[in-house]
């Protein structure tokens, strides 16, 4: 029964790490998409939004026994506090 219920929880923590990355690809595309061209080949800003949509999308494609290690190792690195809140629940075994 204990185990059936870690399956569990460990597949619910999955679907919201999933959900959580299919917004933040949705956020940068649009980023991407509304950076003004004039501009774009002159800065850092447009690669930095490509190569972190890049990795959400990497990460999306992760399967589930190392979708949380690797969404953990990823939201370390990025300035989105709900992103680090979801990865310390997930290493810590909370529901979501």
């Amino acid at each position: 029964m204990a185990e059936r219920e870690n399956a569990d929880r460990a597949v619910s923590r999955c679907a919201e790490i999933r959900a959580h990355l299919a917004r933040r690809a949705a956020d940068l595309s649009a980023a991407v998409r509304r950076y003004p061209t004039p501009i774009a080949r002159c800065d850092e800003q447009l690669p930095a939004l490509i190569e972190a949509r890049r990795e959400v999308l990497r990460l999306l494609e992760e399967g589930d026994a190392t979708l949380a290690a690797a969404f953990a190792a990823a939201a370390e690195r990025w300035d989105d506090p709900a992103a680090r809140a979801l990865a310390a629940r997930a290493a810590a075994g909370l529901d979501p």
